[in-house]
């Protein structure tokens, strides 16, 4: 009951501001959101831990939101940093892949064969902040995530073809992965 009465309070309070108060109320609760959300993405947590820590800020503009703050009219906004974050990861983790693979096939030019190990002076996996996966394969090699990403069901990982001398390049082999 005294929670009701709380919510009615709010509401009115908000009910009586200018439209300038307004939108003056939700970037206030928006900045509070994006300064917290930037101090998360800056932080040295692993990427689970800031996934749920990005979650537990979307909750509190959500909470917020249901209560009537205004922050609901950049609800939307804050529920995105999320998915631009699991992105930015992505792109991470494919950028580092490509940068492993130029060392591997570098290695391979001066062997003649690809190494038994991931090279030491290759990019780390973003997910874990350790060494990627890597495997050979009967056509080249993978590299792989140690994480698998939360909104995914596999870990990430990048197939690599290796041509031998003579042979022609494999056309659509219809994985997008596949490089």
């Amino acid at each position: 009951m005294a929670e009701e009465t709380e919510d009615k309070t709010a509401l009115g309070r908000i009910l009586s501001l200018t439209n300038e108060e307004l939108l003056t109320h939700a970037r206030e609760s928006y900045d509070q959101f994006l300064e917290r959300a930037v101090q998360e993405f800056n932080s040295n947590r692993s990427y689970v831990e800031k996934c749920m820590g990005f979650k537990r800020l979307i909750d509190v503009v959500q909470d917020k939101s249901g209560k009537g703050d205004p922050v609901v009219f950049l609800e939307e906004y804050a529920r995105s940093v999320l998915g631009y974050y699991r992105l930015h990861m992505l792109n991470t983790f494919y950028h580092n892949a490509i940068g492993a693979s130029i060392r591997i096939y570098e290695v391979r030019a001066a062997t003649g064969q690809l190494p038994a190990l991931l090279p030491d002076d290759v990019p780390e996996d973003p997910y874990t902040g350790k060494e990627l996966g890597y495997e050979r394969t009967e056509d080249g090699f993978v590299l792989r995530s140690g994480v698998k990403p939360l909104d995914q069901s596999t870990a990430v990982e990048c197939r690599f073809a290796v041509r031998h001398q003579g042979e022609d390049a494999k056309q659509g082999e219809g994985d997008s992965h596949v490089f």
